[in-house]
């Protein structure tokens, strides 16, 4: 094997497992592991593609929601709230 399929196989398996990791913290499937945390799309309620102060309070997070509010738009969006939790992992 070449050292160049090398770093491209490693690469795009690297890639892969970051998709997962974000579809399931994002869709609300699961992985059969109860973490106890809830999905994006689960604590969307209004469903309208980001997270309010109602949502994120009723969420039971520790984190405030201006500490997930990363750029400070009034709103948590996927991106913000994925972060977040990578970052308490």
């Amino acid at each position: 094997m070449t050292r160049a399929t090398l770093l491209l196989s490693t690469l795009l398996a690297a890639l892969s497992m970051g998709a997962v990791a974000q579809d399931t913290m994002g869709t609300g499937s699961t992985t059969g592991q109860d973490s106890g945390t809830k999905t994006f799309s689960e604590l969307d309620a209004n469903s309208d593609g980001s997270l309010d102060e109602e949502e994120v309070k009723n969420s039971g997070s520790a984190q405030s929601f201006d500490d997930l509010d990363a750029n400070s738009d009034g709103k948590v969006d996927r991106d913000e709230y994925t972060q977040s939790q990578s970052q308490s992992q």
